[in-house]
């Protein structure tokens, strides 16, 4: 199956609750065989995409502060 998240922060971001469960819940997934991508927020770095213990990550233009992900926004990138 395939599986995407939607994280505002994630790691490379901080080191939180929130961002440590979703990459464990993406990395499980990908540990049962799911293909797993996580979109989520502006990398501090810039970084547009990376893949991180077999997760696809995608950075979107959009600041880790911004209160909503425009679905628009993310499908014209």
């Amino acid at each position: 199956m395939r599986v995407c998240i939607f994280a505002m922060l994630t790691p490379a971001h901080m080191s939180g609750g929130m961002e440590a469960h979703t990459m464990d819940l993406a990395q499980g997934l990908v540990m049962a065989g799911h293909e797993v991508s996580v979109i989520t927020s502006r990398h501090p770095k810039g970084y547009g995409s990376e893949v991180y213990g077999g997760v696809r990550i995608y950075y979107t233009d959009v600041a880790a502060t911004s209160k909503t992900v425009s679905y628009t926004h993310l499908r014209a990138h």
